[in-house]
C-alpha cells in the first residue's frame, strides 16, 4: 500500500478515538488519564 494511505488511516484512527476519549470524558466523568488511554486503544 502508498504511504499516503497509511497516513490517511492512521489520521482517522486518532480522530475517532479523540471523539470516543471526548465523550468519554464528558459522559462518564472519567480521568485525563483514562481518555488518553481510550484514545490510544481506538487508534491501534
Amino acid at each position: 500500500m502508498k504511504p499516503q494511505i497509511f497516513a490517511l488511516l492512521t489520521a482517522a484512527a486518532w480522530g475517532i478515538g479523540g471523539y470516543f476519549e471526548k465523550k468519554g470524558l464528558h459522559l462518564g466523568n472519567l480521568s485525563p488519564q483514562m481518555g488518553i488511554t481510550i484514545r490510544t486503544a481506538v487508534a491501534f
